[in-house]
């Protein structure tokens, strides 16, 4: 746009649009003679002006220099050319035109001088302010070019930002399907698993049945086992029974022989195989009794009564060896107690009988011989005592 003005405004003068074109300038003065131009020596040394402007008749060399028509053409295709903005407003040329058309009075070339001069200050004013709205053009195009160079990098970083993420994307989607083939696999998998799993539980099952089979055999086995332990317990046991039986059958012959040593060494390996066999330690007490060792009596006596206090021939025993140690009461309550159990047993009655007597007691001991003979009959030595202590007890 500066380019354009300049040559619109480069007329004959050939100044630049900025620069104020001097009046002197506009209007070429015509030259002088020699009278006037000593005049204006003159004039100017002694610092006095002309009183009267030079008449228009005396300008006609002005006059016909300028060509009216052509200049007046030139202005007319200036304001033409300036159509744009307040520039074309200003540059208003009808005043100048209508001057150089009549140019017949000094007051004509004054408002002529005056116009060019407002248009030239018009002018002016209007292309400095030009400038400073083209220098605020520049600068906004400046910005804007920084703006666009902004944007531009923001378009590109979006563009890199849209890359990336249309890669991620990719990535992504192939992630996806990585996890679908993955997936797949897993199914597949599971499908195998569920099926070993199948089989696994098939196994689980045939094994807990098969445990419980083992389990049950087993059992079975401890059972008969037990049973067999048993078997061997008691064939042993038996065997053992046995063989006391026997030492003990020994100890009795021997007793009844009156080898009571020797019964009571029979007696005692019979509790080595029957330590249980509770007429052995009834017959141990007897025995240690007839062979008056009255400490292992009653020992005997008493393991024995520990065992079976309800068996009338241990209380028997124990009664004869109280009576042997002189302790009649408890040796008449255990006699007592015999009976009490059975009535049938005539042992306790025979020793409760010759106990009596010996306490001088014969209305007591007759009485007790006398169930003796009602409880056995056959009985003669019983018979003969108690015919011998009645006998006594008349003659008394």
């Amino acid at each position: 746009m500066e380019e354009i003005i300049s040559k619109e405004f480069d007329i004959e003068s050939g100044k630049g649009p900025d620069e104020e074109i001097p009046e002197s300038q506009f209007i070429e003065e015509p030259p002088l003679d020699e009278s006037t131009e000593s005049v204006a020596v003159e004039e100017k040394e002694s610092g006095k002006k002309q009183a009267e402007p030079v008449s228009i008749q005396e300008n006609k060399p002005v006059l016909q220099a300028i060509n009216l028509s052509e200049l007046t053409s030139a202005l007319d295709k200036i304001q033409q050319s300036l159509d744009f903005g307040k520039l074309a407003s200003s540059l208003d040329f009808s005043p100048i035109i209508a001057s150089l058309k009549d140019l017949n009075n000094s007051e004509s070339i004054a408002q002529l001088n005056e116009s060019i001069k407002t248009i030239s200050s018009g002018v002016t004013e209007e292309m400095r302010a030009m400038r400073s709205s083209i220098e605020e053009i520049n600068k906004s195009f400046t910005e804007l070019k920084t703006i666009n160079t902004t944007l531009s990098e923001i378009k590109a970083g979006y563009e890199n930002s849209i890359s990336s993420l249309i890669n991620e994307f990719k990535e992504i989607t192939n992630a996806i399907k990585s996890v679908g083939e993955v997936t797949g696999g897993i199914e597949k998998l599971e499908n195998a698993i569920s099926k070993q799993s199948e089989i696994v539980q098939s196994v689980i099952e045939t094994t807990k049945s098969t445990n419980e089979s083992i389990k049950s055999t087993e059992e079975s086995i401890k059972k008969l086992t037990e049973k067999e332990e048993q078997l061997v317990e008691k064939r042993e046991k038996e065997t053992n029974i046995s063989i006391g039986l026997k030492h003990n059958d020994n100890g009795v012959f021997l007793f009844y022989n009156g080898k009571y040593d020797s019964a009571i060494s029979e007696f005692l390996k019979s509790l080595e195989y029957y330590p249980d066999n509770f007429d052995c330690l009834n017959n141990i007490a007897l025995a240690y009794l007839k062979n008056n060792q009255l400490d292992k009596a009653l020992e005997y006596a008493n393991k024995a009564f520990e065992m079976n206090k309800d068996s009338f021939l241990i209380n028997n025993t124990l009664g004869l060896i109280y009576l042997r140690m002189k302790e009649i009461p408890k040796s008449e309550n255990y006699f007592n107690t015999a009976i009490s159990i059975n009535k049938n047993y005539i042992e306790p009655y025979i020793n409760l009988g010759a106990m009596y007597k010996e306490l001088k007691k014969f209305d007591k001991a007759i009485e007790m011989w006398e169930k003796v003979i009602d409880l056995d009959p056959t009985n003669m030595d019983i018979k003969q005592k108690l015919m011998e202590l009645k006998e006594g007890k008349i003659s008394e």
